[in-house]
């Protein structure tokens, strides 16, 4: 018998805000649709223009709720729309703030951690909503403790066994590298660096700006892409005015799947410097794409990079700078990082992820009986 689950999620893979997480959900849950005959109901924000129900990857989608005071709609939705449907499992994506489903729901739930913001939140908004999300954070070793739970790396689950959380109750499940994420046959014609990711303070886009303005000293003619959008967008776009380096610097805005692709083929190195990830999709898909990848020293993405192999982990401005040149000026250290990158990050799969999922609600399910 299929299982029929409920995920509560920010945000739905649809949102203009849509992130890794809400790619990790339409990969994995709509593999346990299609392949494994699972029912899933996805509960997630609204947004403007966007339909209250819909279906994503033959997931149920519901949106119900403004973003910024979706945790406070979830009960009410649960209570008064979905609390009598035979849900054999609730799914809560501790994305963001805890939702402390356990607390009103009647089925069993399960929590899916992709990473906590911990001090970081102080770099990305107020000091008074940045502690709201700190305790919250902080609280889950308590309230969620006895909760069967799946982290998306060793780091996200070193930071659950932190809290309190016991090692037993967690499974890793890592994320996949999606098939059509392969090398391009052809580069850029000039040395061009590729960051990919929201456009958030506290992600620390202006270490890459730092750092790609020293290799432009190096390298006059070397490009830079930064392709995302978020609220630090102007920021950076001033800081890339203030450093003298717009000129060689493209800020893409978000681009279809096909153009993300694309660069990633054509680019020469990946760049990314944010201080705290669940694991780093966008830094897999930049490797299977046969493009070396300089990550910051930071949970979850230290875990992406094999490093002197792949690509290179890094602890400062200067240091990232230092790597990018490496990657940039020498061809057959480009093309050696690049061969062992596309063989690494294509070990994981989106299938692999699935079946493990499905194993793991297997179990649960049988255990329960």
């Amino acid at each position: 018998m299929s299982l029929n689950l409920l995920v509560i999620n920010w945000q739905d893979p649809q949102h203009p805000l849509a992130g890794g997480a809400e790619v990790h959900l339409q990969e994995v849950f709509g593999r346990l649709v299609n392949t494994y005959g699972y029912r899933v109901t996805l509960l997630a924000c609204s947004f403007e223009g966007a339909e209250p129900e819909t279906r994503i990857q033959g997931m149920r989608v519901l949106r119900r709720g403004p973003r910024n005071l979706f945790n406070y709609v979830v009960p009410w939705v649960y209570l008064r729309e979905l609390r009598h449907e035979p849900f054999d499992f609730v799914v809560e994506d501790l994305n963001k703030l805890p939702f402390y489903a356990r607390f009103y729901v009647r089925q069993p739930v399960v929590a899916l951690l992709h990473h906590f913001f911990g001090k970081t939140i102080y770099q990305e908004t107020g000091t008074l909503p940045a502690t709201y999300v700190y305790l919250a954070e902080r609280s889950v070793g308590k309230l969620y403790r006895g909760l069967p739970f799946v982290a998306v790396s060793q780091s996200s689950r070193d930071d659950l066994i932190r809290l309190g959380i016991p090692p037993q109750d967690i499974r890793v499940i890592y994320n996949g590298t999606p098939p059509d994420m392969v090398p391009g046959t052809e580069r850029f014609p000039e040395p061009t660096v590729v960051y990919l990711g929201r456009l958030k303070r506290y992600k620390r886009g202006d270490r890459v700006l730092r750092a790609f303005a020293e290799v432009l000293q190096h390298l006059p003619n070397a490009r830079l892409f930064v392709v995302g959008d978020g609220d630090a967008r102007p920021l950076l776009e001033q800081m890339a005015r203030d450093l003298g380096i717009s000129r060689a610097v493209t800020f893409t805005g978000f681009v279809p799947a096909e153009t993300k692709r694309e660069l990633l083929q054509k680019a020469w190195a990946f760049v990314t410097t944010s201080p705290k990830e669940g694991w780093g999709i966008v830094s897999m898909e930049a490797q299977a794409c046969g493009t070396p990848a300089v990550v910051w020293n930071a949970p979850g993405l230290r875990e992406t990079v094999r490093h002197g192999e792949t690509g290179f982990i890094v602890e400062s401005v200067e240091e990232t700078a230092r790597r990018l040149l490496e990657i940039l000026r020498f061809p057959d250290l480009r093309d050696r990082l690049g061969r062992a990158a596309t063989l690494w990050a294509h070990t994981f799969t989106w299938d692999q992820a699935a079946r493990e999922f499905h194993e793991f609600f297997e179990a649960l399910r049988h255990k329960g009986r």
